[in-house]
């Protein structure tokens, strides 16, 4: 397995920072993903410039085109009507080119403007780079991959222990290869093990080692396209046929859960006024989850996904302690979410 040391700051550390109201003036943001780097823009944009601010504050360079000395100019100058501007360089990594504009970045590191918030992009930057060790050393630089390698090894670890599991490297280990690196297919995991958890807090070891090693796909979107309300027949019978399939409740309860939070985190999103386009990025999620999450949000209305998501809090406390069989619980979730006003 490849070994990838881990960065310090990441996406989690970033959503953690905005959570608390709290904004740096310098970001240095690497990833391939460019629907999580638009979202973190647009987010700030809206937090620091509100909804017309952006016309005359925000200002966007590509690195592909302009040197660095052109942005640093801007950054210096007195925002328009406002008390912040936003700039983002994309490819920020081409935009320092020879050591005079590296110079002069590394003095506007130092003493940024207090008035600019300026977010530096890139797939990748140059560690070897002056610059980028000093905005590393700052705290300014955020690794949005998601984590590989040893890495999500120990990613896999700590999230295991927001399940009450105690994952050793070993079993950590066997994890993420069964799951080939997924970062979203090892938190689904996680959760399904962590129903086993008794009333003492303890999962047996041999018994986390079985589930791991009985994986089987569950196509998450079909199940929550086929349920929703007033679809209980078709809801019941794709159950049913997971079932017939051999599937565990313990495997298809987690997904189930898993993917009505989206819908959920969705639908809070759009209700603060998000728009669509934002919100893979806000959400942490790919594209097409993000879609298949809003057509739900908007199918099911406010009441249906906050009814489904009663359902599933009730549906995992259930699995652990209700007397009822794994398989009634679940069934009676499904019925609740196609019945929300039942």
């Amino acid at each position: 397995m490849a070994k990838r040391k881990p960065s310090g700051n990441n996406i989690q550390t970033l959503r953690s920072e905005f959570k608390s109201g709290s904004t740096k003036l310098i970001y240095l943001l690497e990833g391939e993903n460019p629907d999580k780097v638009r979202g973190i823009v647009d987010y700030l944009s809206k937090m620091l410039l509100g909804d017309t601010g952006a016309a005359f504050n925000f200002h966007k360079y590509d690195g592909d085109q302009h040197g660095i000395d052109k942005p640093l100019q801007q950054a210096v100058t007195i925002p328009m009507m406002s008390n912040n501007q936003l700039l983002w360089i994309k490819n920020a990594d081409k935009s320092v080119t020879d050591q005079a504009l590296e110079e002069a970045l590394l003095n506007y590191l130092e003493k940024p403007e207090q008035s600019t918030v300026i977010i530096f992009s890139a797939n990748k930057f140059d560690g070897r780079k002056k610059w980028v060790k000093s905005a590393k050393s700052a705290g300014y630089f955020y690794d949005l991959n998601p984590p590989k390698g040893i890495a999500l090894v120990s990613s896999a670890i700590s999230e295991a222990k927001k399940h009450g599991l105690v994952l050793d490297n070993e079993l950590a280990e066997l994890l993420v290869e069964m799951t080939g690196e997924d970062q979203i297919a090892i938190t689904t995991e996680l959760a399904k093990i962590g129903l086993i958890v008794d009333d003492n807090g303890i999962a047996k070891r041999e018994d986390i080692l079985k589930i791991i090693l009985d994986q089987r796909s569950v196509d998450v979107f079909s199940f929550v396209n086929a349920i929703g309300p007033g679809k209980t027949a078709t809801g019941l019978e794709i159950f049913r046929k997971y079932l017939a399939e051999g599937r565990s409740v313990y495997e298809i309860a987690p997904l189930l859960i898993w993917k009505i939070k989206q819908i959920a985190l969705v639908q809070s999103l759009l209700d603060e006024g998000v728009s669509e386009g934002e919100i893979p990025g806000r959400a942490g999620m790919s594209p097409y989850a993000a879609k298949q999450s809003i057509v739900a949000a908007k199918s099911w209305g406010l009441n249906g996904v906050k009814a489904a998501l009663f359902a599933c809090n009730q549906c995992e406390k259930d699995l652990k302690g209700s007397p009822l069989g794994p398989e009634i619980v679940l069934e009676r979730t499904i019925l609740s979410i196609c019945n929300p006003d039942s």
